[in-house]
């Protein structure tokens, strides 16, 4: 199962540092992805995240993926909601 959290611009002041970490995070981790590099974003200003969130023009969002749980895995975990906790960044 996906959830999708837009992200409205113009952007809470506490959600660009948390969008900061999560997008260098996943240019690291699957650089193929993306077209920009971590070490071009990694680079940049406070005010440029800021402005990358800000713009009207644009949506920003996150996807965050929970597979559903099986009952042949473990018939516990549909009653108890568990999740194995697995998220992923989708795009801007």
């Amino acid at each position: 199962m996906y959830k999708i959290f837009p992200i409205q611009p113009p952007a809470a002041p506490r959600i660009i540092p948390a969008y900061k970490a999560l997008r260098l995070t996943c240019l690291q981790t699957d650089p193929a992805s993306f077209i920009s590099t971590y070490a071009g974003e990694v680079a940049f200003t406070d005010d440029v995240w800021k402005e990358r969130l800000s713009s009207p023009f644009k949506q920003t969002f996150i996807a965050s993926y929970h597979p559903a749980p099986s009952l042949d895995d473990d018939p516990r975990a549909v009653n108890e909601g568990e999740d194995d906790g697995k998220d992923a960044w989708i795009g801007t």
